[in-house]
């Protein structure tokens, strides 16, 4: 095997890496939309890190794939053995991408809640700030006295 096969299976390794690892952090994200006002909380702050982190990993994958891209279009897979190496690594990842899709469907449903609640909550926020500004002094207004000076 030569260099460019070892780096095409690596790259192949790396990503498949990575599709594992998002499949561990989706199924970290336990999305229910139940709870408390600080248990919704806790929940949304924990699925927005957790899809910041799915989103970095995502960004790498998009790397990888231009380069198992560029070697496929440079005819790497014509070794009947690399072939096989890289069809192995394939249906891992396809495995990998169909656990995630379900578990995002599952955690779609629930974060439909979550999304009402915090919805909700802006909006009050936004009609706090509302009556809040009524009480706000008009800048510009004086308790001075004014002058006429047309006389």
């Amino acid at each position: 095997m030569d260099d460019r096969e070892q780096e095409y299976l690596d790259v192949l390794n790396q990503k498949l890496k990575a599709l594992l690892t998002i499949l561990k952090l989706t199924e970290q994200t336990k999305v229910t939309g139940e709870g408390d006002e600080d248990q919704l909380y806790q929940e949304a702050e924990n699925y927005a890190t957790l899809y910041e982190r799915r989103a970095n990993i995502i960004t790498k994958i998009e790397e990888f794939d231009k380069i198992i891209a560029n070697h496929i279009n440079n005819g790497i897979e014509e070794d009947k053995k690399i072939a096989a190496e890289s069809k192995t690594l394939a249906d891992k990842m396809k495995s990998a991408v169909k656990s995630v899709t379900e578990l995002d469907k599952k955690n779609m449903a629930a974060s439909e809640k979550l999304m009402g609640f915090l919805k909700g909550n802006i909006k009050k926020m936004r009609d706090g700030r509302g009556v809040n500004n009524a009480y706000i002094d008009m800048q510009g207004a004086s308790s001075g006295n004014y002058f006429d000076s047309s006389n």
